[in-house]
């Protein structure tokens, strides 16, 4: 697993179309699942992680508050990631929509990882340790 396509694109350069979010696929600090939204374009090393068991949050059949939820984290994104918000409705629209739907296709990657393998350290003597 690893990276995905772009998440939204935005008109730079004479009309020509640039990804400025991408997504990536890791496990967290207990192995599990996570998928993990970043900037492309001016990449400030912040990330976004959504983990596996909060990504019905992003699905409009799932989320009674969808809308809400997701223009919520439309400015949380848009923050952490110094993107200009979009300040016209449609723009705006497009934007939530980009971000569900690379979330979204990302979800059969997300439910097809297995849990990382656990670090087996062997320390001397008798005893095993591992580490997740």
């Amino acid at each position: 697993m690893g990276q995905a396509g772009p998440l939204f694109t935005q008109k730079r350069n004479g009309g020509v179309a640039m990804a400025i979010i991408g997504r990536e696929f890791k496990h967290d600090s207990e192995g599990k699942p996570i998928l993990i939204l970043k900037p492309i374009i001016r990449d400030n090393r912040k990330r976004f992680v959504v983990p596996l068991n909060t990504v019905w949050k992003y699905s409009e059949d799932h989320n009674e508050q969808f809308e809400s939820f997701l223009a919520n984290r439309v400015m949380q994104l848009c923050q952490l990631f110094d993107i200009q918000i979009p300040k016209g409705k449609k723009q705006f629209t497009q934007l939530m929509s980009h971000i569900s739907q690379v979330i979204m296709e990302g979800i059969d990657d997300l439910v097809k990882m297995a849990p990382a393998e656990p670090k087996r350290i062997i320390m001397p003597g008798d005893m095993n340790f591992i580490i997740h």
